[in-house]
């Protein structure tokens, strides 16, 4: 009987039918406005604007822990790479920040466009499959 509840667990917090809005589509519109503003501190050097949001993309929300094993049951052996492209993002956010502390423009545009090929190393490795598998 345990083993029928966890498998339904499963198949319901894994099925793409119930997903009509994922809480990481709303993250992902977040730590956009956030990588434009960043692009607009850059261009103005406004490093206070640049650190700010660096920050915020280093440290943003997550999804929920069912949303997580949603996202783990579609990923399943890729969850690693995946991950891996976030660590990426993550990481050079706070070199980003600290960069814009000590006002080091060349750093920040360095750190940033190593942020912007974590962002696109995952997107063009999982995007298409993520709204394939979730919304179609």
């Amino acid at each position: 009987m345990k083993k029928f509840v966890l498998i339904s667990a499963l198949l319901f917090l894994t099925a793409p039918a119930w997903a009509a809005e994922m809480e990481l589509k709303g993250i992902m519109k977040d730590l956009d406005a956030k990588t434009q503003a960043i692009v607009e501190g850059i261009n103005k050097g406004d490093f206070e604007a640049i650190g700010n949001n660096a920050r915020k993309i280093s440290g943003h929300v997550e999804p929920s822990f069912s949303e997580k094993v949603r996202i783990l049951g579609f990923l399943l052996t890729d969850a690693k790479d995946f991950k891996s492209f976030g660590d990426v993002v993550h990481d050079e956010a706070e070199r980003l920040a600290e960069a814009a502390k000590k006002k080091d423009y060349d750093g920040a545009v360095v750190h940033f466009s190593s942020l912007l090929r974590g962002c696109a190393g995952c997107h063009a490795g999982y995007r298409e499959k993520f709204v394939k598998y979730f919304y179609k």
